[in-house]
């Protein structure tokens, strides 16, 4: 118990009143701006990106900062990977769209993972995902199989890292002083077989790589010992 509420006046009846708000993530992420990621497809398979536009759904909500989004080019029912470490916090695997000539859905399957700097990572569009939430996944680890064949750019999986961002602007109500939440974007830079880190460019072909030691660059030593241990008896099969 944190505190006890004892009235002035016995006799009076009891009224009591309270607000709450919770905020995804922290509160000023130290993000990593220059990390570099995996390609989400397997290793040395060739892929090709799509520029994401932004689409505002809710007229009311605020631009994100930085907006940036990416897709790759896969084939139907390939496996997607992770293209950094994290906890799985949110998914969705029960859309099964109809029509085809899409663009954009925002209901289409997702997976959202935390990553260990307070940002998030988001995959979008499959036709079936391979984790559960609360799982740890490893950068390089299978997460899902891509969706995408009834969009007008074909199958695909589309990522984008995000994090909280505050405009430092106080919204005074009649009841509380909010501060406007917003969400901001990292333009992504990623390991390719062609350049070690990258801004993928739409319309080129890249081969992902997936080298050790970016696969364990946020890993503990015991959680390395025991991923290189893992590693040596597959490469046994």
């Amino acid at each position: 118990m944190l505190f006890a509420l004892r009235p002035e006046n016995p006799s009076n009846p009891i009224t009591l009143r309270f607000t709450y708000r919770y905020i995804k993530g922290c509160i000023n992420p130290e993000v990593k701006p220059d990390f570099v990621y995996l390609l989400p497809v397997g290793k040395g398979k060739q892929t090709e990106p799509i520029e994401m536009k932004y689409f505002k759904i809710n007229p009311k909500d605020p631009d994100p900062k930085d907006w940036y989004s990416v897709g790759f080019k896969m084939k139907y029912g390939d496996t997607v990977y992770a293209a950094r470490r994290g906890v799985v916090c949110d998914m969705r695997d029960t859309t099964k769209l109809q029509t085809a000539g899409y663009t954009y859905s925002s209901d289409d399957n997702y997976i959202q993972i935390y990553h260990g700097d307070c940002s998030f990572g988001r995959y979008d569009i499959f036709s079936k995902i391979l984790v559960n939430l609360g799982q740890t996944v490893e950068a390089g680890e299978p997460i899902g199989l891509a969706g995408g064949d009834k969009y007008t750019t074909g199958s695909h999986v589309r990522l984008c890292v995000f994090y909280n961002f505050e405009s430092g602007t106080d919204t005074k109500t009649k009841d509380a002083t909010t501060r406007k939440q917003y969400w901001a974007y990292i333009p992504l830079q990623f390991y390719t077989n062609e350049s070690p880190s990258t801004r993928v460019i739409a319309g080129k072909i890249y081969t992902a790589g997936y080298p050790d030691n970016l696969i364990t660059q946020e890993m503990t030593s015991g959680q390395i010992k025991r991923w290189e241990k893992n590693k040596a008896k597959a490469n046994k099969k």
